[in-house]
């Protein structure tokens, strides 16, 4: 897994460096808590996918609450043959002005309220 800073231009439409999260295959788990703490320390994080791990950037994304947008592309890539192929790509990204709400409180906002038990 990696993090890299990169010259982009964000949701805001400025030029500005905003860290990089590239999705793999570890637990999504792992990915989320990073991108949550870029988040929390820069206010903005890109995830980037390719091919069948785009759905994970864009669930990413969405879980971390905060507006997103994004941008799907066709990257040229050599395959194992050495022939080229298309290979789509996502860069999916959010900011935070601030955390959003825990969970449960936009739930009780959202649904009324609720009690949680304990097995």
């Amino acid at each position: 897994m990696a993090t890299l800073p990169q010259q982009t231009t964000g949701q805001t439409g400025n030029a500005h460096t905003t860290s990089i999260l590239f999705i793999g295959r570890k637990p999504l788990k792992v990915y989320a808590g990073v991108a949550r703490s870029i988040l929390s320390q820069e206010g903005e994080v890109c995830i980037v996918a390719r091919g069948e791990l785009i759905s994970r950037a864009i669930l990413i994304g969405l879980w971390m609450g905060g507006p997103i947008s994004f941008k799907a592309k066709l990257e040229k890539l050599a395959g194992q043959d050495g022939r080229e192929r298309d290979v789509p790509s996502i860069e999916v990204f959010v900011s935070w002005k601030e955390p959003p709400a825990p969970v449960a409180n936009v739930v009780a906002q959202t649904y009324g309220s609720f009690t949680i038990q304990n097995p």
